[in-house]
C-alpha cells in the first residue's frame, strides 16, 4: 500500500527490466496496478523509462512487443 509515486516507481521498475529482456511476470500485488493501466498510459511509461531512466531511443516495434507481453500477462489473470 504505496503512495502512487512509489507505485509508479516499481512500475518503471518492471517495465525497466522488460526492456532489458526479463520476461519474469511481475508479483501478483505489481502485476494488478499495471494491469489497471490503459495501453496510452503504458506505453508512455515504457517509452520514458527506457529514454530516462535506461537512457536507450526505443523504437515502436520493440515498445509493442513488450506492451503486447504485458497485456498477455493481464488476460491471464
Amino acid at each position: 500500500m504505496g503512495t502512487p509515486f512509489y507505485d509508479m516507481a516499481l512500475i518503471r521498475n518492471y517495465i525497466s527490466t522488460l526492456i532489458n529482456g526479463n520476461k519474469n511476470p511481475p508479483p501478483e500485488n505489481l502485476k494488478d496496478k499495471i494491469c489497471q493501466l490503459d495501453d496510452k498510459t503504458l506505453r508512455e511509461i515504457i517509452d520514458d523509462t527506457a529514454e530516462y531512466i535506461l537512457n536507450v531511443k526505443m523504437d515502436d516495434r520493440r515498445r509493442d512487443e513488450i506492451l503486447k507481453f504485458i497485456k498477455d500477462i493481464c488476460v491471464q489473470s
